[in-house]
């Protein structure tokens, strides 16, 4: 059964780059793409993605409206939501552990 990826990027190539890694890996997946976060809120009300995985380096703070709108949306159930960076980053690490 495919695995449903909400993938919230708003790097084209970035985007490109996921996808193609997830080919190469023959991963059988469907993905959802939201540029923004207010893009990806308004899908959580009606998708049910297996996994979110966000950006960082989205502009503005918007991870955390994220996290907390993937928690809310279709409880349950609690799906698991990544925040990934190509960075080694201090705040990021400290944003991921603050939303669980």
């Amino acid at each position: 059964m495919k695995k449903h990826i909400l993938l919230v990027e708003n790097d084209r190539e970035e985007l490109r780059f996921f996808v193609n890694t997830l080919n190469e890996l023959k991963v059988d997946y469907k993905c959802t793409w939201a540029q923004s976060a207010s893009q990806a809120l308004e899908q959580l009300q009606f998708l049910q993605p297996d996994i979110v995985l966000v950006n960082a380096q989205l502009s503005g703070d918007t991870s955390a409206e994220i996290f907390a709108g993937a928690r809310r949306a279709n409880d349950p159930p609690k799906r698991p939501v990544v925040l990934f960076n190509g960075y080694d980053d201090a705040v990021v690490r400290v944003k991921a552990a603050v939303f669980g």
